[in-house]
């Protein structure tokens, strides 16, 4: 055809090709599919190997449901029976290959008081020699230590332990366990205050829904403690939580403005709607940032076919081909993507309606709500395609 031409997206099934059209003259144009889908994958796997461990002492009386705590708190059900492995008579560390934490977890305190203080000795002298490394991720970044609330007891020997903790620089969060009382929990809670021990904080927490109180205070005990890490171990502790969809989602519109800012802001110079390619792999390594987050299981979820199916929306979105590029002629100042140059402010729109419709994705997923491991690839994609056209319509107003 006369100035005309296709962008053809090569695939191993059923390649689609999309008619796109320059400023000038329509050329063809090949995107490798295949490609941008490793890419995407290889992101995901170099966003997963940055993560540094965070190191998380845990201590307390035996029966104060420690093991309950890390399972409701972490993902990946770290606490199994036998996870655990010994790093001195008196403490063992519990971890799992993908996620990206450490658990020092230690004996009971009610026991003699001979292994009481062996227990406190070997935690300072493993603070200690962890402080030497002077690695980031081999550092002791937080403690909770748990008391029983239905105990009502707080010995002397406990607080001293928490002084000597704090007093090498880690910080301290009491854990109140098990509190099917939340008026039994904070008198318990002001007796402590009153020895004023040296703590950060104090959280009450039901780890586990009983049988008349629903469970709470995970989403306070995690959000309280990622405060108080160094920054370049936030995501790792965000991506191993799973008590904060909250703190998952503000870490993820982060990155959604970062990638907006540093790759379609001021300075972007509108591109012909050929070199989209450009714009998606730079997308897809938003999605990548994201999705390590959120701490995906990339094969259990089938993510290759979940990229797959959105590079298919984004070329088809840019190439000015679905109902979605229809939209953007609604929108004062953006403009139309069929036919022209792909503005900053477009470029800018589709991503943050990508970044802000992967995120309800990966929420769907880890919520239970959907397995993209069962999902059939049309649904999958007529299930984004409405999240991402929906996010636009509510752009400046735009109504359904």
């Amino acid at each position: 055809m006369k100035n005309g031409g296709k962008l053809r997206y090569n695939r191993r099934k059923s390649p689609a090709e999309y008619r796109v059209a320059s400023t000038k003259e329509r050329q063809e144009q090949t995107m490798d599919y295949d490609d941008l889908i490793n890419q995407a994958m290889k992101q995901v796997k170099n966003e997963e190997n940055k993560l540094q461990h965070v190191n998380i002492l845990i201590a307390g009386k035996s029966g104060v449901g420690k093991s309950t705590l890390i399972n409701a708190a972490f993902r990946a059900d770290l606490a199994q029976t036998g996870m655990g492995r010994p790093v001195t008579k008196e403490i063992q560390l519990i971890e799992k290959p993908g996620v990206p934490i450490k658990i020092y977890d230690t004996v009971g305190f009610e026991l003699d008081k001979k292994v009481q203080k062996r227990t406190i000795k070997e935690i300072k002298k493993l603070a200690k020699e962890k402080r030497k490394n002077a690695v980031p991720d081999d550092d002791i970044h937080c403690m909770w230590y748990c008391v029983s609330a239905p105990s009502d007891r707080f010995e002397d020997i406990e607080e001293n332990f928490i002084n000597d903790i704090a007093a090498l620089g880690i910080p301290v969060i009491l854990v109140l366990t098990k509190v099917f009382s939340k008026e039994a929990a904070t008198q318990l809670e002001a007796t402590i205050r009153l020895l004023k021990p040296k703590i950060h904080s104090v959280v009450q927490v039901l780890a586990k829904d009983s049988e008349f109180v629903p469970s709470f205070g995970i989403k306070e005990l995690v959000e309280e403690t990622c405060e108080l890490l160094p920054a370049s171990i936030q995501n790792s502790f965000v991506n191993a939580q799973k008590g904060s969809l909250a703190l998952k989602r503000k870490k993820s519109n982060l990155v959604v403005k970062a990638s907006v800012a540093t790759s379609f802001g001021e300075g972007f110079i509108p591109i012909p709607v050929a070199d989209a390619p450009l714009i998606i792999a730079t997308q897809m390594a938003m999605l990548a940032k994201i999705t390590t987050i959120y701490g995906i299981d990339i094969k259990k979820n089938r993510l290759e076919t979940v990229f797959a199916s959105i590079i298919g929306i984004l070329a088809a979105t840019t190439g000015g081909r679905t109902a979605v590029s229809s939209l953007f002629k609604m929108m004062p100042g953006v403009g139309t993507l069929v036919g022209g140059m792909i503005s900053g402010g477009v470029a800018s729109l589709i991503t943050t309606a990508l970044g802000q419709s992967y995120i309800q994705l990966m929420e769907l997923t880890i919520s239970g709500k959907i397995d993209l491991s069962e999902l059939p690839a049309d649904q999958l994609e007529t299930m984004f395609t409405d999240l991402f056209s929906n996010y636009l319509k509510k752009f400046k107003g735009l109504k359904h």
